[in-house]
Parts: structure tokens; C-alpha cells; sequence
């Protein structure tokens, strides 16, 4: 296999080394009949001035050129065959830089083909598994609320209710891998609707409220009297909410808080955020939450569940609106999740009343 760095161009220097090496020669060279026209010259001058050797007579500069000529002619053969040996492994390096990229190329779409089908296989999987789960917790709460009368034995209800919530986690993995396959697949559509931010919130504080109580936490509500509308997915957006809080309670000990804000940024853009007090991440760790599947490994959160979808699912759904998400975090200090729409897709009441 080729050397990389067998690749670069490396025949400048040895060229320029050849060269200075020719021109230094063709000048000691031409240096040589200089000095041999001077010293013919010195003697016939010599000679003339005894008039001893007046019938001596030699035209140098006529028996110069043959060797001028044959100096320069050798200097062009040297400068000629090198600059061919170089033509030649350039050429062989054109070829070996043409045929990795072609190899490269082809690699990258098997890489992106094969990207495809594992995103397909993932969609129609999670399709089949939606129907017997759906059937599993619908079933098990039947039997866990006793509606159709009691169970009789109470561990009966008790099991039931640990398939039920099992199901329940099930299906949230499930739709989690949905989604992000169908982002990567682009089949993921962003449904622009003009909504309420404070309304989503509220949907998203609600949802979520009964695991935090079960966790001893506070999620606190920040918003502003008065806020634009956000043109957005309304289930996608939710999504995201539900997510970033769902992490952030996972990861922040009884009577932590969690907060929610949103206001207006002074750029004309719309920013929500969700401020836990939890065990926070170390920086140089935070693209690896943000990657899929990646998952912290401290001792805090070895303990907790997870398929580590959350955080670049929210991250990828906020990218299919355009927007930006990123966190700010140190161990022990909670983290910051910052949502970032741009100002394109905030709605004034203005613009409302003039549209209408």
C-alpha cells in the first residue's frame, strides 16, 4: 500500500539541487574558455609587443562558439531529462491520488447506502413493534385498574402494573428509534404551524409533572407575560420539551429543581431553556451525550435508564426547524439545555393580524 506521504509532490527540491548543480558546472565551464580566450590573448598581445611572434594568429572567439554551443546543448539534455523524470512521477501520483479518490468515493456511498438500510430496517421494525406493545399496555392497565373487577390476588395487580410501565418505556424507546430513523432516512416532515410556546409548555410541564413528583422535584415555569408565536412542528416541538425534561430529571437527585424559560432573544430569534440542578456533565463530555447512543459514565448515571436517544433526537429535531441546540454544563454544577429557533420563524402579533 502506498505511502502517504509517497503522494506529495517531493522532486522540487532534488530538482533545484540539479539545476544549481548544472548551472554551476556550465559556468566553471564557460568560466574555463574565458579564462583560456584571456590567456591566448595575454600571449599574442605578448608576442606582438616583441613582434618575435607576429605570424601567430588566433581567432578565439570563432573556436569559442563550437564549445559555447556544445555547453549549452549538454545544459538543455540535463535540464531536459530531469524535467521528464518529473513529468513522469507526477503523473504516477495524479493516477494513485485519482484512484484513491475513487475508492474513497465509492466507500462513501456503500457507507451512506447501507446508512439507508439500517434506517429503513429500524423504521419498519418499530412499526411491528408498536402493535403488540400497544396491546401489551393497554391490557395490563385493564387488569392494573381492575375495570373489569378485581384481580384476586394483589400480586397479580402489582405484576401488572410492572408490565405496564415496562411497556410504556418500551414503546418510548421505540419511538425514539422511529424518529431518529426517520430523520436520517428523510422521511421526517416539519408540519409549519403558527403555535402558542406557553401552550406547549404547559402540555409538556403537565406530561412529565407526575414522574418528577415521584422524584421529589420542582419543575419551575419562567415565561414572559407576553410572548411571539413560534411558526413550528407542534408534535415535534412538545418532543423536544419532553425530552430535554425527561433528561433533566433523570439526572438531577430528589428535591433538585428543574426550570423552563423562554423569552424573545435581542437578535429577533426565539430561545427556550431547561435549567437542572443535577449532576451535571464535564465539558469535554458533552458531544458525546449529544451523540446517539452515547451515555455518560459516572456513578450517578450508570444508575439511571436510558438509551441515550433523548438529548440528539431533541437536537436533531430542532436542526429539521433550522434551529440550534447545545448545552453548558460542569460536573456538579447542572446542566443548561439551550434551544435556539431563528428569527424567521417567529410570529408576531402583528404579522398574525396582517396575514388575516
Amino acid at each position: 500500500m502506498q505511502d502517504s506521504g509517497k503522494l506529495q509532490f517531493r522532486d522540487t527540491g532534488w530538482f533545484r539541487k540539479l539545476a544549481n548543480q548544472d548551472l554551476a558546472l556550465a559556468a566553471l565551464f564557460f568560466a574555463l574558455i574565458v579564462f583560456a580566450f584571456v590567456t591566448f590573448d595575454f600571449v599574442d598581445r605578448l608576442f606582438l609587443f616583441t613582434r618575435s611572434l607576429e605570424h601567430l594568429e588566433v581567432d578565439e572567439w570563432i573556436a569559442a562558439v563550437p564549445a559555447l554551443a556544445a555547453a549549452a546543448g549538454w545544459y538543455s539534455w540535463r535540464r531536459w531529462r530531469a524535467e521528464a523524470r518529473l513529468t513522469r512521477k507526477l503523473a504516477a501520483n495524479v493516477e494513485i491520488l485519482e484512484n484513491t479518490t475513487e475508492s474513497l468515493t465509492e466507500a462513501k456511498g456503500d457507507a451512506e447506502r447501507a446508512s439507508r438500510a439500517k434506517s429503513e430496517f429500524l423504521a419498519n421494525m418499530s412499526h411491528e413493534l408498536r402493535t403488540p406493545l400497544n396491546a401489551i399496555i393497554g391490557f395490563s392497565e385493564v387488569i392494573k385498574d381492575e375495570r373489569l373487577g378485581p384481580v384476586g390476588t394483589p400480586a397479580y395487580g402489582e405484576y401488572a402494573e410492572k408490565i405496564h410501565e415496562s411497556g410504556l418505556h418500551l414503546l418510548d424507546l421505540v419511538n425514539d428509534i422511529l424518529d431518529l430513523s426517520m430523520v436520517e432516512a428523510g422521511a421526517a416532515d416539519v408540519a409549519d404551524e403558527v403555535v402558542e410556546v406557553s401552550t406547549i409548555v404547559d402540555a409538556a410541564v403537565r406530561l412529565i409533572g407526575q414522574t418528577a413528583a415521584k422524584r421529589s422535584l420542582k419543575i419551575e415555569r419562567d415565561l414572559p407575560d407576553r410572548l411571539p408565536m413560534l411558526r413550528a412542528d407542534p408534535r415535534k416541538l412538545q418532543q423536544i420539551l419532553l425530552n430535554l425534561l425527561s433528561n433533566a430529571i433523570k439526572f438531577t437527585p430528589p428535591r433538585g429543581r428543574v426550570r423552563l424559560k423562554a423569552w424573545n432573544s435581542e437578535d429577533g430569534g426565539f430561545v427556550i431553556q431547561v435549567v437542572d440542578t443535577g449532576v451535571g456533565i464535564a465539558p469535554e463530555d458533552i458531544p458525546k451525550a449529544l451523540s446517539h447512543f452515547g451515555r455518560i459514565g459516572n456513578v450517578f448515571t450508570r444508575q439511571q435508564g436510558g438509551s441515550g436517544l433523548g438529548l440528539p433526537l431533541a437536537k436533531t429535531l430542532v436542526e429539521l426547524h433550522g434551529g440550534s441546540l447545545d448545552l453548558q454544563s460542569a460536573v456538579g454544577q447542572g446542566t443548561t439545555a439551550t434551544i435556539r429557533f431563528p428569527s424567521a420563524r417567529v410570529v408576531q402579533s402583528g404579522d398574525l393580524s396582517s396575514t388575516a
